[in-house]
């Protein structure tokens, strides 16, 4: 019988022990990992990844829950394991936390404020923290820690944390009621200014819908934890004093309560109506501002890592390069036989092709992130044009393509980013080169046309079709291809092209025929006299 080797799906505990495992190179040298067990509220619970380095005594918390259920629709522990690194490192330097005031009470007092949660749904959480029953609700405590780029970072006060501070749960209850309208003061908005237009299923709801008229928010600045804002001493009667008017108080979640005017004309069945969609349209308003900051941070790790591999890279395959032009120059194929020398030839130009797209990455992440800034000077596009077209000679030999360069004889100068400059000529003759056929011609050439200084790379290659032209120049629909020797495109220089003339205010455009060629122009606006 033929023997099957199998790979068994390890178990939530198992997980969580190979992730422990992996982050203790991250802790270092005298650092710790472990999990922690968290109920959040209205009975959630989840086990927390907790990394300290040597000294730390604060670290944020990231919950494994959401990976395992990656692990197990198919996700590799590697690629799992290098999102909780990113976002512990992200997270990590955000914090900025005075540790040594956690000790003693003294030192925290004056950071200790309350939220309100539900009684019911909370009864296992409320079981392991102080708390202070009002209605059907529950006052908690929580200490903020410092500030974050997006808000506070805070920590839940448990029962342990009164016993080893040693004072009495009213201490803790008079001290949260004085400071929470201090650090968190209250904030009413009408529900036509907090939410501007939010998309749902039932469709799209804006300013003019009339179930956004007579209805106020209560929160706090940040609308976290807002829903505090009803206990404060006077706050509703200020607000029913303005509206003039007793009030609906409706909570929407521990955030925020939604005011609705008793003078408001409406049935009970309207009501129930309203109020059910104001607290959807709230909800749908916080889980998109959510999925936008997730995004953005994705976006940011992605950016990263791109520039991160281009670098690292890049270098090594310089290095490579530089070897094989040395060898094409000193080994002529009378020497090592035709076979040997096309194939050396070949990898020359694949490590020509690698460098070039490494180099187009770094560049194009660092111009993504805002790392690449513009550094204008005066230039001349006459020797800038001419000097990067010497530079192809060589590679358009290769295909037995001619270059041909169409310049002024007098100077044109321009006010612009040479390097930039430089790498958008660069990449349009090297495509040009790549999508010509062998014996073919590559023209260059610079004139000036409504104070602007116009480069145009034209070539009699294979063209774009007309389909494929819609997609070039559009971030969301670029295409890689590939040239008459199957030369790999990714489709990125032409993007870095756009972006480059853009930020030296000019434009890129082309135009071109399936079978005839193609025509790739941009403009630099000329240096004024």
């Amino acid at each position: 019988m033929k023997e099957t080797n199998t790979i068994s799906m390890m178990n939530f505990e198992d997980f969580k022990k190979v992730i422990m495992k992996k982050a203790e190179p991250v802790a270092g040298e005298g650092g710790t990992v472990d999990i922690t067990h968290v109920i959040k509220n209205n009975g959630c619970e989840y086990d927390g990844l907790i990394i300290l380095n040597k000294g730390s005594v604060i670290s944020p918390t990231i919950y494994l829950n959401d990976y395992y259920e990656q692990y197990v629709n198919g996700k590799s522990i590697d690629s799992i394991f290098a999102g909780i690194k990113e976002l512990y490192y992200l997270n990590k330097d955000r914090l900025s936390v005075d540790t040594q005031s956690l000790m003693s009470f003294e030192g925290i007092k004056d950071k200790i404020v309350y939220k309100l949660i539900n009684y019911n749904a909370n009864r296992k959480l409320l079981s392991l923290v102080p708390h202070k029953k009002i209605l059907d609700l529950a006052m908690v405590y929580y200490c903020i820690l410092g500030e974050i780029e997006d808000g506070n970072a805070t920590a839940l006060i448990y029962n342990s944390n009164i016993k080893n501070w040693h004072i009495k749960e009213d201490e803790l209850y008079r001290t949260a009621v004085s400071n929470t309208p201090k650090l968190l003061p209250v904030k009413i908005y009408e529900m036509s200014e907090l939410i501007k237009y939010v998309d749902t299923a039932e469709g799209r709801y804006s300013l003019d819908d009339p179930w956004c008229s007579n209805l106020y928010v209560l929160t706090n600045k940040s609308r976290i934890n807002g829903a505090a804002g009803i206990m404060y001493e006077g706050v509703l009667k200020k607000l029913a004093d303005k509206l003039e008017s007793d009030m609906y108080i409706l909570p929407s979640s521990i955030h925020e309560v939604i005011i609705l005017p008793k003078s408001t004309m409406f049935n009970k069945e309207e009501l129930i109506i309203r109020v059910t969609h104001q607290i959807s349209l709230v909800a749908a308003k916080r889980i998109i501002i959510a999925q936008t900051e997730e995004l953005r941070k994705t976006i940011i790790g992605r950016d990263k890592l791109y520039s991160v591999i281009a670098h690292d890279l890049r270098s090594p395959m310089g290095s490579i390069k530089m070897v094989l032009n040395m060898l094409i120059l000193n080994l002529p194929s009378e020497t090592i036989g035709s076979e040997m020398y096309e194939l050396l030839t070949m990898a020359n130009q694949t490590t020509e092709d690698v460098f070039s797209l490494l180099d187009n990455l770094l560049k194009w992440t660092k111009s993504q992130i805002g790392k690449l800034k513009v550094v204008y000077q005066n230039i001349d596009m006459v020797e800038v044009v001419e000097g990067v077209s010497e530079i192809f000679t060589m590679v358009a030999g290769l295909k037995n393509i001619h270059i041909a360069v169409e310049i002024p004889e007098d100077r044109m100068e321009v006010r612009a980013d040479i390097d930039m400059i430089k790498t958008v000529i660069r990449n349009l003759i090297s495509n040009a080169i790549k999508f010509s056929n062998e014996g073919s011609e590559v023209l260059v050439s610079l004139r000036e046309e409504d104070s602007m200084a116009i480069v145009s790379v034209k070539d009699s290659g294979c063209g774009i079709d007309e389909e494929n032209q819609k997609k070039l120049l559009h971030t969301d629909t670029h295409f890689s291809t590939f040239g008459t020797n199957n030369e790999e495109g990714s489709g990125l220089g032409l993007l870095l092209c756009k972006d480059f003339v853009t930020k030296n205010g000019g434009e890129l455009w082309f135009t071109s025929k399936k079978g005839e060629g193609s025509t790739f122009s941009f403009s630099i606006p000329l240096l004024e006299s």
